[in-house]
C-alpha cells in the first residue's frame, strides 16, 4: 500500500470515527434539550387518589428509554472504533517508519520486499476484520446492556402508570436478577406504597367508624370489600368473618330471605337504590328487630359505577326512646284526670257504699235485699280500689328515703303472704322457701317497698299451683360496676308468655280476669323511684322477678342485714 493511499484511508477513518462521536454527541443534546423545553409536570401533593397520567407525561419517558437504547450502543461503538483506529494508526506509523529505512537500501533488494509488503497488507486486512469484529460484538453488548437497564424500567413505569390510572396501590415486583440496582429502587418504592397504603387504609378505617350507624360497601363484582365496627355489631359476629366474601354469602350469613336481603339485590341487580326505608332484620345472635336502612350507589370521577354502601341504624333505642315519651304523655295525661276525677268519683261511691251498709242493717232479715246491698258494698270497694291504685300510680309517694334492712322488709311480706294463701284453705297447701343471704343495708322508701314486694307476692300467690312452692332469695351482686342487693322471688305454676313479659310492667296491661293492670305498674314505679331495677324471666314452669336496689357501703351504714 501506497504512502498518498496509506494518509488518504487515516484521514478518512479519523474523520468517520469523529463523525460517529459527534452524531452521538448531538443526538444526546438535541434530546436534553428537548427534555429542558419540556418542564415535567407537578407532582401532586394531596394525599387523595392518584390522578391518571397525561398523555404528555408518557413521552419524555418514551425519549429517554430510546436515548438508552442509542447511548449505550453508540457509545459502546465509539469506544471501540477509536481504539481501533488508535491501533490503526500506530500500526500505519510503525509502517512508514519501515519503509523509510527501506527506501535507503538498494535497489536489488526490491523483488525480496515484495513477500514482506504482501505480509504487511494481509496484517492490515486481519487489523480491519478484528475491528469490524470488535464494534460489532460492541453494539451487540451494548445494545443487550440498555435492555437489560430499560426492560425492567418500562415494566416499572408501566405499573406505576397502572397505580396512577386505577388509583390502586400494588406492591412492585421487579426482576432482581437482571437487574439489581432496579431491584433495590423497586424495594425502596414497594415501602413507600406499603406506607401509603397503610396510611389510606387508616384513613378508610377512620371514616367509616366516624358513622354513627352500620356501614358495609360492596364493589361491583359483588364482593363485600368493608364493614364498620358498628355494622359487625348490629349484623352479629358472624359477619366479621364474611368480610371479603361474595354478596350472596354474606346475605346468607345475615338473612337470605329478609326484606334487606331482597333490597340489597335489587339495588345490585337493576340499580334501583332505596330512599332511607324502616326494614325488619334477623340475626342469629340478635333476633329480629327494626332498623333504619340507606343503599347508595359509589361513582369514580368518571361517572361509572363501582359498588354501593349500605347504611344501617338501629331503630331499637330510637323506638324505645318513642315509647318512653309516649308512655310519659300518657302518664302526664292520667295524672291529671286522676286528679281532676278521683275526688268526684271517691264521693259518690262513699255515699252509695254508706246508704248501702244503712239499708242492709234495717233490711237485715229480708236475705234477699241483704244479698243485693253486699253486692252493691264489695262493687263500691273494688272500684275504691282501682281510683286508689290510679292515684297511686299517677301520684308517687315523695316521702325521704330511709336505711332499711332488705331481709327484714321481705319477711314481713312473706309473713302477710302466708296468711293470705292459708285463707285459701288448700288442701295442699303453698310452701315458702325463705334463703336470706347476708346484704348490706338500703336507703328505699319504707311504704312503698313493702307495697311493691306485696304487688309480687300477691301475684305469686294467685299463680302458684296448690302444693307448689314460692322461693324469696337475696344475695349481694354486680351489676355493671355497682354493687347492688338483689331479691328474687320465684314462683312453680304456667309460665308468663314471652310476648306478655315485654310488656307486664306497662299500665292497665293484665293477663288476669279482672285485673286492673295497675299493680306492677306500680311495682316498677317505685323500684325505679328508689334507683333499683325490676325484671321477669319465665321458663320451665318457673317464673322469677328480680328486684336490684343500691346497696350502702358498710363505711356509710355500718350494718349487714342478715336472715
Amino acid at each position: 500500500m501506497r504512502p498518498d493511499a496509506q494518509a488518504t484511508e487515516a484521514v478518512a477513518s479519523q474523520s468517520c470515527a469523529k463523525g460517529i462521536l459527534l452524531t452521538a454527541e448531538n443526538a444526546d443534546k438535541k434530546a436534553y434539550a428537548n427534555n429542558e423545553a419540556k418542564p415535567m409536570p407537578e407532582q401532586p401533593t394531596t394525599s387523595g387518589p392518584i390522578p391518571p397520567p397525561h398523555e404528555a407525561a408518557s413521552e419524555p419517558l418514551t425519549r429517554r428509554q430510546t436515548r438508552l437504547l442509542i447511548s449505550i450502543p453508540a457509545l459502546m461503538v465509539c469506544l471501540t472504533l477509536g481504539t481501533g483506529v488508535l491501533c490503526y494508526q500506530v500500526f500505519r506509523t510503525y509502517e512508514d517508519q519501515f519503509l523509510k529505512h527501506e527506501q535507503a537500501y538498494n535497489a536489488s533488494a526490491q523483488a525480496a520486499r515484495e513477500p514482506l509488503y504482501l505480509a504487511f497488507e494481509e496484517a492490515e486486512m486481519a487489523l480491519l476484520t478484528t475491528i469490524l469484529f470488535v464494534i460489532i460484538l460492541a453494539a451487540l453488548a451494548g445494545y443487550i446492556l440498555a435492555r437489560t437497564i430499560v426492560h425492567p424500567l418500562r415494566s416499572f413505569a408501566g405499573r406505576l402508570e397502572e397505580i396512577a390510572s386505577t388509583g390502586r396501590v400494588a406492591a412492585l415486583a421487579p426482576d432482581v436478577s437482571v437487574a439489581p440496582e432496579i431491584g433495590v429502587l423497586g424495594q425502596r418504592f414497594n415501602q413507600v406504597l406499603s406506607s401509603l397504603q397503610n396510611y389510606v387504609t387508616q384513613r378508610n378505617r377512620y371514616i367509616l367508624e366516624c358513622f354513627t350507624g352500620g356501614l358495609a360497601l360492596i364493589d361491583v363484582d359483588g364482593a363485600v370489600m368493608t364493614m364498620n365496627s358498628a355494622a359487625e355489631a348490629l349484623l352479629g359476629p358472624e359477619s366479621r368473618a364474611l368480610t371479603g366474601a361474595s354478596l350472596e354469602d354474606w346475605l346468607r350469613g345475615i338473612d337470605a330471605q329478609s326484606p334487606l336481603a331482597e333490597a340489597i339485590r335489587a339495588a345490585r341487580r337493576e340499580g334501583r337504590y332505596a330512599e332511607s326505608r324502616e326494614l325488619e332484620l334477623a340475626t342469629p345472635s340478635q333476633g329480629r328487630f327494626p332498623i333504619l336502612v340507606t343503599i347508595s350507589p359509589l361513582q369514580d370521577t368518571g361517572g361509572e359505577r363501582t359498588g354501593f354502601a349500605i347504611n344501617f341504624r338501629d331503630l331499637r333505642a330510637l323506638k324505645q326512646f318513642y315509647e318512653q315519651m309516649r308512655r310519659a304523655d300518657h302518664l302526664a295525661a292520667l295524672g291529671t284526670f286522676a286528679t281532676g276525677v278521683a275526688h268526684e268519683i271517691r264521693n259518690p261511691l262513699g255515699s252509695v257504699k254508706g246508704v248501702a251498709q244503712l239499708l242492709s242493717e234495717e233490711l237485715g232479715k229480708d236475705e234477699k235485699a241483704r244479698k243485693y246491698l253486699e253486692v252493691i258494698v264489695r262493687e263500691v270497694n273494688r272500684l275504691d280500689k282501682v281510683v286508689r291504685s290510679v292515684l297511686d300510680y299517677a301520684q308517687p309517694n315523695l316521702n325521704p328515703p330511709e336505711i332499711q334492712n332488705l331481709n327484714a322488709l321481705l319477711g314481713d311480706v312473706v309473713a302477710r303472704a302466708r296468711e293470705a294463701a292459708a285463707a285459701r284453705n288448700d288442701r295442699r297447701p303453698i310452701e315458702f322457701i325463705e334463703e336470706y343471704g347476708e346484704v348490706p343495708l338500703v336507703r328505699v322508701q319504707p311504704e312503698p317497698m313493702l307495697q311493691a314486694f306485696q304487688n309480687i307476692l300477691r301475684n305469686a300467690v294467685e299463680a302458684v299451683s296448690p302444693g307448689g312452692s314460692i322461693r324469696v332469695s337475696t344475695r349481694l351482686v354486680e351489676e355493671k360496676g355497682q354493687t347492688m342487693c338483689e331479691a328474687r322471688i320465684t314462683n312453680s305454676g304456667p309460665e308468663i308468655p314471652h310476648d306478655a313479659i315485654l310488656h307486664i310492667f306497662e299500665p292497665f296491661f293484665s293477663t288476669k280476669p279482672g285485673g286492673t293492670g295497675l299493680g306492677l305498674a306500680i311495682t316498677s314505679q317505685i323500684v325505679h323511684a328508689n334507683g333499683g331495677q325490676i325484671r321477669c324471666s319465665s321458663g320451665e314452669g318457673l317464673t322469677t322477678f328480680t328486684v336490684l336496689l343500691p346497696a350502702q357501703s358498710a363505711e356509710t351504714d355500718g350494718a349487714v342485714a342478715k336472715a
